[in-house]
């Protein structure tokens, strides 16, 4: 297993790609998206996401979008959507076909307490 050491250019700046394309073909990336998938299976595959994008329902994701005309699917952390941050329906266009079409975001929270003080700790 290579390591981010093993990418190292003679300048000693990281070769990034390099290091991107090791990941894919590992399976540490999607090769369709290039979401982190985690351990390396030794082979190219695809996430979770990827994978039912070809499902005809509807599809949620918690950072990407898909075009339901082209399959096309966009992060929408990359660039300047962040009003697509917010709880609403919004109108989109797919960056690959131009199809015009509505997402909604759903924002859900998790609140987290401190472990018991003292005695009451079990």
């Amino acid at each position: 297993m290579k390591t981010l050491s093993d990418f190292k250019k003679e300048n000693g700046d990281t070769d990034w790609k390099a290091y991107k394309e090791y990941e894919i073909n590992t399976g540490e990336r999607c090769f369709e998206c290039d979401a982190f998938i985690g351990r390396g299976q030794g082979f190219r595959r695809m996430c979770y996401s990827c994978i039912h994008k070809e499902d005809k329902d509807e599809w949620d994701d918690d950072t990407r979008i898909r075009c339901p005309k082209c399959k096309n699917t966009e992060d929408v952390f990359d660039g300047d959507s962040y009003d697509l941050l917010s709880e609403d329906t919004h109108s989109v266009t797919c960056n690959e076909c131009g199809y015009k079409f509505d997402i909604t975001t759903s924002i859900s929270y998790i609140f987290k307490s401190p472990e018991l003080l003292g005695e009451e700790k079990k």
